[in-house]
């Protein structure tokens, strides 16, 4: 159901990274090959800063095995919590994945965001691999926006590329 590969143009995600907000569906008909490489750039889309309500909406409408892989379930999962969407076929997919790293990530989100000071969930990312401590930001940000520590959003910035990642506006 779900593919571990990276998408197979790195340079036209890279590419799409500014304008998927305000261009989506002229840079999707554009850069993308394949349906399953526009659903994967749509979740991102959906999840980044800016992202406007018909390309949020477009992606939690899209089935579960459509665009879901390792560098995009956790901005789906982040996605679906903060528009209140059921996130229990997310979290199914996520744990039909077999990443070793998921029931962590999926503690941390949950610490992040329970707590009144979401920083306090860092402790729960300590062993992770660089690229699931990327993701587990990049979930988190989504979920809570400027809530989110500044630290968070240059982690994810820095940890992961732009293929792996929704697009956030920077803090300075």
């Amino acid at each position: 159901m779900l593919s571990r590969g990276r998408t197979s143009n790195c340079r036209h995600v890279a590419s799409l990274a500014s304008s998927l907000a305000c261009k989506l569906d002229a840079a999707l008909k554009e850069h993308v090959q394949t349906p399953q490489e526009g659903a994967r750039i749509l979740r991102l889309a959906a999840a980044s800063d800016g992202a406007s309500r018909e390309t949020i909406e477009r992606a939690l409408a899209l089935p579960i095995d459509q665009g879901f892989d390792a560098d995009t379930m956790w901005a789906a999962l982040g996605l679906a919590l903060r528009e209140r969407r059921d996130p229990t076929p997310y979290i199914a997919a996520i744990r039909e994945y077999k990443d070793e790293s998921a029931e962590k990530v999926l503690e941390f989100i949950t610490a992040a965001r329970s707590s009144t000071n979401p920083a306090d969930a860092e402790r729960l990312l300590d062993g992770l691999p660089i690229e699931a401590r990327g993701q587990a930001y990049s979930a988190a940000l989504v979920v809570l926006g400027n809530r989110a520590p500044a630290e968070w959003r240059r982690g994810a910035d820095r940890l992961l590329f732009v293929p792996e990642r929704p697009y956030f506006s920077m803090v300075i």
